[in-house]
């Protein structure tokens, strides 16, 4: 299963992609600002990976302010 994981509720913005077992993440300081990189850095996380979002099976979001 491949399941791309976003958490905006706190300080820091969190993007992992989960492929059959393997988890790459991209995680930093970002308060009050993750919604103007989330994008850009889920762009990143495919492309390191060389993932298609085709591919995707499910996306997770944490539930909070963010």
């Amino acid at each position: 299963m491949n399941a791309l994981l976003l958490d905006s509720s706190d300080k820091n913005l969190t993007v992992a992609l989960a492929m059959d077992g393997k988890i790459d993440e991209i995680s930093y300081p970002a308060w009050q600002r993750q919604s103007e990189l989330m994008v850009q850095e889920i762009d990143n996380l495919f492309a390191r990976n060389g993932f298609d979002k085709k591919d995707l099976d499910c996306v997770v979001c944490s539930r909070g302010p963010g």
